[in-house]
């Protein structure tokens, strides 16, 4: 009997998201904290006591260890009721997970919550520079979020870092290609 659960953003696409599975997909299942890389994704395995609940568990673990994946929450955020998201808000206002997805709901829909901005506290990074390669920062004042996305609310690559691009961008890469052009 297989025990693997879905979690994060692979259990919010079995809300029938008409999206593509992502690169890096996260399960719980029992034993210890393991990771596979296979041809076609990464498979990261979680104990159990990992493993959240809800919607927004799994969004908040989404937004925690995975890196972004904009199809799915821009298809996740086409489903979903507004007041359950600005519910969570008022119940977390200052969280950092809260705010970002209050961040992405904005950008990818168009649409403002219905929710005051946040009151003075830290301003965290959408893209976790760690799992993602970042632009400069833009502060947004509404949610306190420095917005590192590539791009803005209509075209927005997304490039996850993985060893072989930190490789090639710590050996110069991007500068032995610019003098080539010269």
């Amino acid at each position: 009997m297989r025990t693997d659960q879905p979690i994060g953003l692979m259990a919010l696409i079995r809300l029938d998201l008409p999206v593509r599975r992502p690169t890096v997909r996260s399960w719980t299942r029992s034993g210890a904290r393991k990771t596979i890389i296979t041809s076609k994704a990464i498979k990261e395995y979680y104990p159990p006591v990992y493993a959240p609940s809800g919607i927004f568990g799994n969004l908040k673990f989404a937004l925690r260890y995975e890196p972004i994946d904009l199809s799915v929450y821009d298809a996740l955020f086409g489903v979903l009721d507004a007041k359950l998201l600005q519910a969570w808000i008022g119940q977390e206002p200052t969280g950092t997970y809260v705010r970002r997805a209050w961040f992405l709901y904005e950008a990818l829909t168009g649409k403002l919550l219905d929710a005051d901005d946040v009151s003075r506290t830290g301003y965290i990074n959408i893209l976790d520079p760690n799992l993602h390669v970042t632009s400069p920062v833009r502060r947004v004042r509404r949610q306190r979020v420095n917005n590192n996305l590539l791009g803005g609310n209509t075209y927005c690559p997304l490039i996850r870092r993985t060893d072989a691009l930190n490789h090639a961008m710590a050996t110069g890469l991007g500068a032995r290609v610019k003098s080539c052009g010269n």
